[in-house]
């Protein structure tokens, strides 16, 4: 019986959850604040994305063996770490969404120790710290997809991928 190769499918969509994500995170117009559903849709965009992208490390994991030994191993190595850092960014960022979730619901209002996990989330991840963090992730996460796209098509698929391959393998 032969595999089916399910990598496409769990990574280009939390890819295009945690990139929308990452845009509305850096998006700070006070318009786009105020409005009610802001801060949900961005939440839902980065536990969503992050959740599936552990998915995406998984099958990457299960896809790797069929490019080591060859011409791109340093290649799928360096893909393999910054994909991994992409997703513990996001998946910090969504932590942190998580406790901010759990505080707007009022659960575990009067625990001591949950007011005292706001807190130091409130301090860690104010909106500076989320921006690079969005934008950080995000870079790590295009530097990943250009060199997956080596691994799937070659360095010269693009111009954008064949700089960045050329940048890390010159």
């Amino acid at each position: 019986m032969e595999s089916i190769n399910i990598h496409p499918l769990v990574v280009h969509f939390p890819i295009a959850l945690l990139s929308i994500y990452s845009f509305l995170e850096c998006a700070r117009l006070r318009k786009l604040q105020q409005l009610s559903f802001w801060f949900g849709l961005k939440a839902f965009l980065v536990i969503t994305g992050s959740v599936i992208g552990i998915l995406a490390l998984q099958s990457g994991d299960w896809m790797k063996h069929l490019f080591m030994g060859g011409n791109f191993q340093s290649v799928v190595e360096l893909h393999e770490f910054l994909g991994d850092w992409s997703i513990y960014l996001y998946l910090l960022i969504a932590f942190s969404y998580v406790i901010k979730s759990l505080k707007l619901q009022n659960v575990w209002e009067s625990n001591a120790w949950f007011q005292k996990i706001v807190s130091l989330n409130a301090k860690i991840f104010c909106v500076p710290v989320l921006v690079i963090f969005a934008i950080v992730a995000f870079i790590l996460l295009v530097l990943t997809g250009a060199l997956g796209a080596v691994l799937v098509h070659g360095p010269d698929i693009d111009t954008g991928v064949t700089i960045i391959y050329e940048f890390f393998f010159p």
